[in-house]
Parts: structure tokens; sequence; C-alpha cells
């Protein structure tokens, strides 16, 4: 399943402009929810709760991204992250 969602991905982000291109996508498990604390009751994102709750996959993230800001290869890490170019 993520061999298909990868290469679905790969392939969306190939018919993009470069400049509109996503350097990198980061796919989680979980949905965010009011629940989880990651949405308002407004449904709007916390993203500081976000990014605090996902820190070290967001920085997995960037450490595979090369040195022109794109990422080196298409990616599974964890059955969560996905990094596609």
């Amino acid at each position: 399943m993520l061999d298909e969602l990868g290469a679905t991905i790969k392939a969306e982000i190939k018919k993009l402009p470069k400049y509109q291109q996503p350097a990198a996508i980061l796919i989680l498990d979980s949905e965010f929810t009011v629940e989880n604390g990651e949405l308002t009751s407004n449904l709007k994102l916390k993203r500081k709760i976000i990014v605090e709750k996902n820190s070290g996959k967001i920085a997995l993230v960037y450490q595979y991204m090369d040195g022109a800001g794109r990422p080196a290869a298409l990616t599974f890490y964890d059955r969560e992250i996905v990094i596609a170019y």
C-alpha cells in the first residue's frame, strides 16, 4: 500500500511546475483532532503543538534532504513518513 501511495504522490508532484513542487511531504498515521489537542474547537490547526508532537519526524525529513533542498530519494520510514520529490 505504501509503495502505491508513494508512486501516486511522485506522479502527481511531477505534474506540477517546479516552483510549485513541495520539497518533501510528511504523512502521519493519525488525524489531527480536537480530542488529541491538534485542532481548536473551530477546527483550526494548532501548529505549535503539531510541530512539538512530530519534531523528531520533521527533523528526519530535513536529515534526508540534500544540499539543493530536495529529498535525496523516495523513502518510507516507520510506516509513517513519505518523502517524495
